[in-house]
C-alpha cells in the first residue's frame, strides 16, 4: 500500500516539457517580479 502510494507520486513528478517550461516561465516571471519591488521598496 504504502509503495503503491510512493509510486503514484513519482509519476505525478515526471511532468512533460511543456509544463516544465511553463513552470519555469512562471518561477522566473516571480523572482523578477519580486526584484523588481525590491528594487523600488529601497
Amino acid at each position: 500500500m504504502k509503495a503503491d502510494h510512493l509510486a503514484q507520486q513519482v509519476q505525478n513528478i515526471h511532468v512533460t516539457a511543456q509544463e516544465r517550461v511553463i513552470i519555469m516561465e512562471t518561477v522566473l516571471t516571480l523572482i523578477l517580479m519580486l526584484f523588481i519591488v525590491g528594487c523600488l521598496g529601497n
